[in-house]
């Protein structure tokens, strides 16, 4: 039956008022044809009668009868008009009874009528996600003056070409006092609901799986005037990129945000006034399961009795990012804990953990099944495959796991232990593994008695020679990469940012000034850190759009605005800024497609552009001498390297491939056709080129094209190198700035500095020295890790997953209410009545009459 709302009753209403004063117009003016107007005037009354009476008979009949009583007379008097066109006073007359009949009418239904009955529908695809739109549904379904459906839809796995494979309906996997309505036996047309609730908002945008095309935005739009998307996911402080402009977005009414800092994130095409900043229905059905722990499921007691139970969960974000690492993780956590009596792990992986495997990965998928088969058959702990999350956050007593996921915030707020995981750790540390943390490349400019490391920490050499020692904290924050490099200049210390938009300007005593910049990133990569050139200090771009110098005379600060921009932007599907380079008196700039060059004075600030004839992103722009504007570009993509001279623009290319040369993508075991070198080094008559992604070192003779591998003591085959050492490179050669006759060769995966000639290849180890027991004393433990993560431990070589287990880990304890007050920070209903408020805020906003 279709539902008919006293909205569009008043519309008919006021429909009919109209025609009745077009009639009397059109009479005046002598307008044929007017007897199809009469008939239509009588379908509308009578359509409108039988609506009345289907809808509202039961309720009050007898102010049915008056309503459509009056209507039968408002037809009666059209019928006597229609007959009497010809006599246009008598027109009149009856056109001023049907006004008195209409208007009756009107406040019949206005004010006699009972209101109308909101309908909310509920649209879940996944049962397990259910738990982002429960609490609302329960405010709905208790409100006297609402009817509140839930509609499992349908939704299907994606082949890896795009083309859909399995369906599923999962609406026998709902909780048993979840009244749940077919979705072939709810009719949208018809029924026209009130408020649409959807926590999909991909629409046809998801590569892994997609709901079925009716249930996209676009077309749910066209049934209700209230559309509300809500997060299927909460975050623990930041928010993925990817979920900045979803296609919902843009036919949502509202969507629903944890705090009000989230409204940042999303990209700025989306209206202000969508935002409802009033928690995550998460958050409401975590806290109250918490709170009150349902009886644990068949199976679970025996294998938790008497033990600490450890919520261990897999994401698919993890597993994308490096799956041979993420496989290795699995396999460390199973062995970890299979030999522990007094720990139990409740394993849940991601609900489309699987179909992602097969959809994106999978060459991995048949591994990933053993590590499972292998999970319950050793009888590790618990497989949780509940389609709700919250018993198991209930009877879990910590987090361990991945580190980008909406569970580690669901712990976050009652308050659990969180233990984030690196995938790339897949042993304990050895006896000096700790190193990685601290021990870091030399700079360009033999600046480096000041030392950013792990933590935030700011350390230095007091007699410049490789041995540190601490000096101070730069933040509250753990982690989050806040600072780069450190330098002195003026009797300040100067700390140039990596994720924070300012400088710190150190003081002898150790007071910390901060030099703001305008706040522009929400995400991590702000600036690229920065370097000295006299006595300014440039702060180089990523994200943010400008570049900064400070003159460190006065403290004076310029900016170059959208340098940044410029040089910044998508490669490959990546986020990446493309090459740059400081090089006599002047800092050049490729843009990302290269066919731009910008070249900006030093001392002026003035910035000249000039079009290159290059076609391709290029990451690296090496001078070649300090007497010459000639450069040597390496590109982004395959293996021909440009010599170019800026000053006769004359380009020529080498191609350096070899036989053997491969590049490994980001130093993992997935082959590519990206940054095989990102430092030369010249000799003299050749030019070696070191490896980035790539595994072979290549010498290059300029004048005759002859290129060959060059035999490297570094062993530039290895791709992952040192768990504990994570490298996004292979090495690095570094030219003194000054000195150019002068290089070292930085090998990120072993975190050892050496000295080499140029000329004969000789190398010696550059001495760098750290106290483990001074580092040891300064490692965060517990704490607030950054602006996107609000509290929690993070591995590594001091904070092992076996440290944790056994209560032993160096560093702040874990302080439950603190943990509990940090994530309130990106929680706006810690009471857990979003849904509630939600639910308030949309009543009183329809027009309920």
């Amino acid at each position: 039956m279709k539902r008919y709302k006293k909205k569009e009753m008043l519309q008919v209403t006021a429909t009919l008022l109209k025609a009745n004063r077009t009639i009397i117009k059109a009479l005046e003016q002598k307008t044929e044809g007017l007897q199809d107007v009469f008939a239509q005037c009588q379908e509308s009354a009578i359509m409108l009668g039988t609506a009345v009476e289907e809808q509202y008979a039961e309720k009050c009949p007898e102010k049915v009868s008056v309503l459509v009583k009056l209507l039968e007379r408002y037809c009666e008097a059209v019928y006597q008009m229609s007959m009497q066109t010809g006599d246009l006073n008598m027109c009149r007359k009856f056109s001023k009874s049907i006004q008195r009949l209409l208007t009756q009418v009107e406040h019949e239904i206005r004010y006699e009528l009972p209101k109308d009955r909101i309908e909310a529908v509920f649209l879940p695809y996944k049962a397990s996600m259910w738990d982002s739109l429960e609490s609302v549904f329960r405010a709905a379904e208790a409100d006297e003056n609402t009817d509140a459906y839930v509609i499992p839809i349908p939704y299907y796995d994606r082949n890896p070409d795009g083309s859909l494979k399995q369906g599923h309906y999962e609406a026998e996997l709902y909780p048993e006092d979840i009244p749940i309505t077919d979705y072939r036996e709810y009719h949208f047309e018809d029924r026209m609901p009130d408020i649409v609730f959807i926590h999909n908002p991909y629409d046809g945008a998801n590569f892994v799986t997609t709901v079925h095309p009716f249930f996209y935005s676009d077309n749910l739009k066209k049934y209700t005037d209230c559309l509300v998307y809500i997060p299927y996911y909460a975050t623990a402080g930041g928010m993925s990129e990817a979920q900045a402009f979803c296609p919902a977005y843009v036919n949502a009414d509202y969507i629903v945000i944890q705090a009000e800092k989230y409204r940042k994130y999303f990209d700025e095409r989306i209206a202000d006034e969508k935002f409802l900043a009033f928690g995550s229905p998460k958050f409401d059905s975590v806290i109250q399961k918490c709170q009150q722990p349902p009886d644990p499921p068949a199976g679970w007691e025996e294998k938790m009795r008497g033990r600490k139970v450890y919520f261990y969960n897999t994401s698919i974000d993890g597993m994308l990012r490096d799956t041979e690492s993420f496989l290795k993780k699995m396999q460390y956590v199973f062995d970890t804990f299979a030999a522990r009596r007094d720990a139990c792990l409740l394993w849940r992986p991601h609900p489309l953990l699987e179909s992602t495997f097969a959809s994106m990965r999978s060459e991995y998928l048949e591994s990933y099944r053993k590590l499972k088969q292998s999970f319950l058959e050793r009888e590790i702990g618990i497989l949780d495959t509940l389609p709700s999350i919250e018993t198991a956050i209930a009877h879990a007593d910590a987090y361990v796991g991945d580190g980008g996921t909406s569970v580690t915030s669901l712990f976050g707020v009652v308050g659990k232990p969180l233990f984030i995981l690196d995938n790339r750790i897949h042993r304990l540390p050895e006896k000096d593994e700790w190193k990685g943390l601290v021990y870091h490349a030399p700079s360009d400019d033999s600046r480096d008695q000041y030392a950013v490391v792990y933590g935030n920490k700011l350390y230095y050499s007091p007699e410049d020679n490789g041995s540190y020692q601490f000096f101070c904290d730069l933040t509250p924050y753990a982690g989050g990469n806040y600072y780069g490099a450190a330098y002195e200049m003026n009797g300040t210390i100067y700390v140039v940012p990596y994720n924070a938009e300012h400088i710190l300007a150190i003081s002898d005593d150790k007071v910390i000034r901060k030099i703001n910049f305008p706040h522009v990133c929400e995400q991590r990569g702000a600036f690229t850190g920065g370097f000295v050139a006299g006595e300014y200090l440039f702060v180089m771009p990523f994200r943010y759009p400008d570049l900064f110098r400070l003159d460190t005379r006065t403290e004076e600060i310029a900016c170059v605005r959208q340098i940044g921009s410029f040089n910044y932007g998508l490669v490959n599907g990546q986020n990446s800024v493309s090459a740059r380079t400081y090089h006599r008196g002047k800092l050049y700039f490729l843009s990302t497609d290269g066919a731009s060059l910008a070249i900006m004075d030093q001392e002026t600030l003035d910035v000249q552009v000039r079009e290159t004839g290059l076609s391709q992103t290029y990451k690296n722009m090496i001078p070649e001498s300090q007497s010459k504007d000639i450069f040597w570009l390496l590109p982004f993509e395959g293996t021909v390297v440009v010599r170019w001279d800026l000053t006769t623009g004359e380009k020529r290319e080498y191609d350096l491939c070899v036989e053997g040369l491969k590049s490994f993508y980001n130093r993992q075991n997935v082959p590519c056709n990206s940054m095989y070198f990102g430092s030369l080094m010249i000799t003299g008559e050749t030019i070696i080129f070191a490896p980035q992604w790539g595994n072979k070192f290549v010498e290059l003779e300029p004048e005759t094209g002859v290129v060959r591998e060059w035999n490297s003591p570094f062993r530039p085959n290895i791709i992952t190198g040192n768990e504990y050492y994570s490298s996004w490179a292979f090495g690095t050669f570094i030219r003194n700035r000054y000195e150019e006759e002068k290089y070292q060769f930085y090998l990120w995966h072993e975190r050892k500095a050496y000295d080499i000639d140029p000329k004969s290849g000789e190398f010696q180890e550059i001495t760098m020295e750290f106290s483990y027991e001074e580092v040891r004393e300064h490692v965060p433990g517990f704490a607030v890790d950054s602006q996107w993560m609000q509290y929690c431990c993070m591995e590594n070589a001091f904070h092992t997953l076996e440290g944790f287990l056994d209560g032993t880990l160096p560093g702040a304890a874990f302080d439950r209410q603190k943990q509990i007050a940090e994530f309130a920070k990106i929680n706006a209903s810690t009471d857990g009545r979003c849904g509630e408020k939600v639910y308030e805020f949309l009543k009183r906003k329809k027009e309920i009459l």
